[in-house]
């Protein structure tokens, strides 16, 4: 009896795994037929492409020549501030031990 009972069990599953790919191909069908009823176009109006590396180097070159003016104006502020750098190092004394050395 358990068997007939599973094998009615799977008759009816597979009689509704029909009606739903039925169902399915059907939904399927419909959504379709929505999308290309509704198909979409769209236009961008952007301007013309334009070369990128021509505009960076021209950022870059304008970078530069405002860097190295600045730099020449920090150097001259630096100048009138500070005066003329002192030696960094002393003169060299000819007699390292005190003797005088006489050329000549």
């Amino acid at each position: 009896m358990a068997r007939m009972q599973l094998e009615g069990e799977i008759e009816s599953l597979k009689e509704e795994l029909i009606f739903m790919k039925k169902n399915h191909e059907e939904e399927v069908k419909s959504l379709q037929a929505q999308v290309s009823d509704s198909a979409l176009t769209v236009e961008v109006d952007a301007p013309k492409s334009q070369d990128l590396g021509k505009i960076m180097a021209e950022i870059r070159a304008q970078y530069d020549a405002l860097a190295q003016k600045n730099l020449e104006d920090l150097e001259k502020q630096w100048g009138r501030q500070v005066g003329p750098a002192p030696p960094t190092h002393p003169p060299p004394n000819p007699a390292p031990w005190g003797v005088p050395v006489v050329l000549g």
